[in-house]
């Protein structure tokens, strides 16, 4: 079925033309295409999170961007990593200790950016794993008839170990 490699690939309105589109001779296989159909619909609808809003959240305010995400613990991590070096950095050079300061400042430079760096990962692999739980549940209920050619009346199947 050409619709499903859409599906795989995340194409989910692409996925529903396709599927919509297939020459079905079989009246129970046109059912469960038309199931499958308004089931792959849905995929168009899964909630996703933002990127950039992640991101923008951890400049703002370190660990911000993790707990959009619900990554409550790296999101603490985060702003306790931060406010620790930004916290050192400006008592050092209160105490007119330059040497100290800058270094504690470099470092922190880093980990402010692999805060965003790292809240932005963590939006692309929160919506990679929304839509691969989502491809896997229609995969299990629909698999054994995802391998018909719809415009052959052939029937294959399939065994993975």
């Amino acid at each position: 079925m050409n619709g499903w490699s859409f599906a795989k690939e995340g194409d989910f309105h692409e996925a529903d033309v396709k599927i919509k589109g297939e020459k079905i001779m079989d009246e129970n296989l046109r059912l469960m295409v038309k199931e499958l159909s308004s089931e792959i619909e849905k995929g168009e609808k899964i909630q996703k999170k933002s990127p950039r809003t992640a991101g923008l959240l951890a400049a703002i305010l370190p660990g911000a961007g993790h707990f959009y995400l619900g990554r409550h613990k790296d999101g603490t991590v985060a702003f306790l990593l931060n406010v620790s070096f930004i916290w050192g950095a400006v008592a050092s050079f209160q105490q007119n200790n330059y040497a100290v300061g800058g270094i504690l400042t470099f470092f922190e430079v880093g980990w402010y950016t692999g805060n965003i760096y790292s809240a932005v990962g963590a939006a692309h692999k929160y919506n990679k794993w929304e839509e691969d739980r989502f491809r896997d549940d229609i995969e299990k209920k629909f698999k054994p008839h995802l391998s018909y050619d719809f415009e052959r009346p052939l029937i294959s199947v399939s065994l993975i170990f």
